[in-house]
């Protein structure tokens, strides 16, 4: 746990050290699985593989590069789970390298990649990749769920590799009949 304190603290995670678990970022610092929360103001750093790794901002101008990271499936199996959510504020997102973001695919209705929330803000931006595949029936592989409202994403860079769901999910936005959000590439 040290080890891994001290590593967040210079805003690098090595995901391997966090499969199973929930990464939360607020404005003021982050928890590990609801946690004490530990200062931190600064940028943050991704790398490694995860199985089960989600990873929630929350509130402020959150920055995180993803340097050739692999995720697996959303820390639950349930409807709602993600990979990276931003649940409010803004996430400006830089992509280094070879990244992958993915949903189980043996779960109906596990997860999706990225879920972006009506009041929230994702900017994707860098001279990396971002493979992400949804799995899910409904939801959309980088945006919202079915029926729930997504915010509002914009793709500045990086090259973008999305496959969305069946049955109603799409690849960037949201799927149902809520309406909202604004996609900008």
């Amino acid at each position: 746990q040290k080890e891994n304190t001290l590593q967040l603290i210079l805003g690098f995670f090595n995901l391997g050290d966090f499969s199973g678990k929930e990464i939360s970022i607020t404005s003021t610092g982050y928890k590990i699985d609801g946690g004490t929360e530990v200062p931190y103001t600064g940028a943050y750093t991704f790398t490694g593989s995860a199985n089960h790794c989600s990873i929630t901002v929350s509130g402020g101008n959150t920055a995180i590069t993803l340097a050739n990271v692999r995720i697996n499936g959303g820390k639950n199996f349930d409807w709602g789970d993600y990979c990276i959510k931003v649940a409010s504020g803004s996430l400006n997102l830089t992509l280094a390298g070879d990244n992958t973001i993915q949903t189980e695919p043996h779960i109906s209705g596990s997860s999706m990649p990225i879920w972006v929330t009506e009041n929230a803000t994702l900017t994707i931006r860098g001279n990396g990749t971002l493979n992400a595949t949804n799995h899910s029936d409904g939801k959309a592989c980088i945006g919202a769920a079915w029926n729930y409202r997504c915010g509002t994403i914009n793709i500045a860079g990086g090259i973008i590799n999305a496959t969305g769901g069946g049955n109603g999910g799409c690849v960037i936005g949201y799927s149902g009949d809520r309406g909202g959000g604004t996609v900008n590439v």
